[in-house]
């Protein structure tokens, strides 16, 4: 395949969830009241599907032919895919729950940092 129709086939399928998440920051922007933030979680969740199916695909070819026999093209798609399954799994793991995190909710009360850290850790 051309390396050009690589480039469009990749465009097209980063466009939806791209969108998705640049168009919800914008409704975030004006304080829209129909929760565009699930646009950007929506987003980020499925650019997370797409570079885990992408990082197993390029691992597949680096095992069949070797990370010196691949193209330039290869070894960027497989570094940019494999820095973006960083943060999208941290987020699908907050997303399914299997890692939590809590809210601080400094209230007037609070004098100090060790007042902070107690109410997070009790």
């Amino acid at each position: 395949m051309n390396y050009k129709d690589k480039l469009w086939i990749q465009g097209l399928i980063l466009f939806i969830p791209l969108f998705m998440i640049i168009d919800g920051m914008i409704e975030m922007a004006k304080d829209d009241i129909y929760h565009p933030d699930t646009f950007v979680l929506f987003g980020l969740l499925i650019m997370g599907v797409i570079s885990l199916i992408s990082v197993l695909l390029s691992v597949v070819k680096i095992i069949s032919y070797g990370w010196r026999s691949i193209s330039t093209y290869d070894k960027c798609y497989f570094i940019f895919y494999l820095l973006w399954l960083i943060p999208t799994t941290i987020l699908w793991l907050f997303f399914l729950t299997l890692c939590q995190f809590h809210y601080l909710i400094f209230k007037s009360s609070i004098v100090s940092l060790d007042d902070a850290f107690l109410l997070l850790y009790n």
